[in-house]
């Protein structure tokens, strides 16, 4: 057999490609030639990626990379905005005051 996307095909076509029978099915004889030839009809279960695969796969994203490189930016002013009130060094670094 041939590599043909059945789902494509009419019944009838189908049918006739899988050289079967369509109220009948296949013979005994014939299912066991099949299965011989071709092998059991099962999906093979792919493996699983593990917990720090999928992990990383949440990071293989440029959106999610820039949103992460914001957030540790923020976070740095905000260290820095805080360290500096303390010493009252206050409003070096207020977002408000920011003129372009």
């Amino acid at each position: 057999m041939n590599t043909v996307e059945y789902h494509y095909l009419s019944v009838d076509r189908a049918v006739s490609e899988l050289e079967t029978h369509l109220e009948q099915g296949l013979s005994y004889a014939e299912a066991q030639s099949r299965l011989d030839r071709y092998g059991p009809n099962e999906l093979v279960e792919c493996p699983h990626p593990g917990f720090l695969k999928m992990l990383w796969e949440q990071f293989d994203n440029l959106l999610v990379i820039i949103l992460i490189a914001a957030a540790v930016i923020s976070l740095l002013i905000e260290r820095v905005r805080r360290a500096a009130e303390a010493r009252g060094r206050t409003g070096h670094l207020m977002p408000a005051q920011v003129r372009l």
